[in-house]
């Protein structure tokens, strides 16, 4: 036989779906988004901003105040998300 649960077990329940519902979504936009990385590389004696995901690189074009603008939002973004990630895994355990 199946117990009613109490008010305070409800708002867990409800605080734990929330919770792990955000961690999804955090986690989803991460692995989509944010997966790989970027590195300048050397080419020619010119600097070139490339996005690597798994085996794939592409030059995203050479080094510019807009190559440089899109690398420290990429870090900035990517710093963000895996913090949001790791304060919402805090709060499952």
């Amino acid at each position: 036989m199946l117990a009613e649960m109490s008010n305070d077990q409800r708002r867990q329940l409800i605080d734990a779906q929330q919770a792990f519902h955000a961690w999804r979504e955090a986690d989803r936009e991460f692995r989509h988004s944010y997966r790989g990385g970027m590195r300048w590389r050397r080419i020619g004696g010119h600097d070139y901003l490339y996005r690597i995901q798994g085996k794939v690189e592409k030059s995203l074009g050479p080094r510019s105040s807009r190559t440089e603008q899109l690398l420290a939002e990429y870090q900035s973004q990517r710093t963000r998300l895996r913090e949001r990630r790791r304060r919402l895994s805090g709060r499952l355990d």
